[in-house]
């Protein structure tokens, strides 16, 4: 159950995050498109860093606090990955907005959206593997 609740947080703080982004966006006068992709693309980033980070202290514990992370890495995984990148990304805002931008005037843009999430959300993954491991 703590688990449950755990992921229901994270969840809730990635919502909250995602929420700021689209704040922020409307605050610069970028449309929402962008806030979907700003969002997409930090949860990559996150997901990826994370991800590297759990691997990395899983091999080498060393000290509690270390050992505490490495222990409950799967647990760790599934609130940070599934609770608050999960509420952060937003595959069915993007899905929503290639829809509204497919109509045929807008077709070719539309395809771009799609192609930049396709290419960028796999790159930031990567960035943030390489950050981490670049920081460790």
């Amino acid at each position: 159950m703590l688990l449950i609740a755990l992921v229901m947080i994270a969840g809730a703080l990635g919502v909250l995050a995602r929420w700021g982004i689209d704040i922020l966006m409307n605050k610069i006068k970028w449309s929402q498109v962008w806030g979907t992709f700003m969002a997409n693309i930090l949860g990559s980033f996150l997901a990826g860093y994370f991800t590297c980070y759990l691997t990395e202290i899983s091999k080498k514990p060393q000290n509690i606090l270390i050992q505490f992370w490495a222990n409950y890495q799967n647990q760790w995984h599934v609130i940070f990955i599934t609770g608050f990148c999960g509420g952060l990304t937003t595959f069915s805002a993007l899905s929503l907005q290639l829809f509204e931008l497919g109509q045929p005037n807008t077709f070719f843009r539309a395809l771009m959206l799609a192609a930049l999430h396709l290419l960028c959300g796999p790159i930031a993954v990567w960035i943030g593997f390489q950050v981490r491991n670049y920081f460790s």
